[in-house]
């Protein structure tokens, strides 16, 4: 209902002011037709937005929880290679001390003229 009524400015004065007040009728009619279109457009756009957030939400969260099982997961394995190194480092650290100077002597019971620096 989109009509507009014409006023003729020579119809009489009741005549044209029923055209007006028809006029106004349907511009106020139209008006809350546009409202009520652009409140469910808000609302809808509203219910969307508010969808999305808790999406983002839980896939933060969901993220967050990856990254510190990315991080703490490889803490184990350091930690694992880290024992493996000192245990490394310890058993070279003493098989130098305890040899009893082979590395000093060839395969034929010599000392080794490299070793002592001459």
């Amino acid at each position: 209902m989109h009509g507009w009524t014409k006023v003729d400015p020579s119809a009489p004065l009741d005549v044209q002011l029923n055209a007006l007040r028809q006029n106004v009728e349907r511009l106020n009619e139209r008006v809350t037709q546009v409202q009520n279109e652009v409140d469910a457009e808000l609302h809808k756009h509203s219910e969307a937005l508010r969808q999305e957030q808790q999406i983002r939400a839980k896939d933060n969260k969901d993220l967050q929880s990856r990254l510190e099982a990315a991080e703490t997961g490889g803490l184990y394995i350091s930690f694992i290679g880290l024992l493996w190194l000192l245990l490394g480092v310890l058993l070279t650290t003493v098989s130098t001390g305890t040899d009893g100077g082979a590395a000093e002597r060839n395969v034929l019971g010599k000392t080794n003229p490299c070793r002592r620096g001459g």
